[in-house]
């Protein structure tokens, strides 16, 4: 990967994010997380990825990004005998439609260079 692009690791504080920040050693990488990490160019803190939240933060963000690497997920194990809604419909949130929210916004707000790429990474078990 090119040493002048700018990635943006969103939710860079998991340890997938950690790993992979470890393993491409690049200056401009940048984080959006609800945790401050002292690996990255600069750090974007969110208290939690609600829509208000998403809104305001990449509204305050003066960067634009070639590449965008979005860690989330979350599992809780469940069977088709025992589902139980309101646990699925988060689960839905947290893995659908939050990293959809995320991608909405940073096109949204003009954050993305032209032929930028974003990946979805899925924490274990997801």
């Amino acid at each position: 990967m090119d040493n002048k692009k700018k990635i943006l690791f969103i939710g860079g504080g998991s340890e997938i994010a950690l790993k992979i920040l470890n393993k491409i050693k690049k200056k401009n990488i940048y984080c959006l997380s609800r945790q401050k990490n002292k690996f990255y160019k600069k750090n974007y803190i969110i208290k939690n990825y609600s829509n208000s939240n998403l809104e305001k933060r990449f509204r305050s963000i003066k960067e634009r990004f070639d590449v965008v690497f979005i860690f989330n997920g979350n599992f809780e194990f469940s069977t088709l005998s025992f589902i139980n809604e309101k646990k699925f419909l988060n689960l839905l949130n947290i893995n659908l439609l939050i990293p959809i929210r995320i991608v909405n916004k940073l096109i949204k707000n003009r954050l993305l260079n032209n032929n930028s790429k974003v990946f979805f990474f899925k924490l274990k078990g997801c």
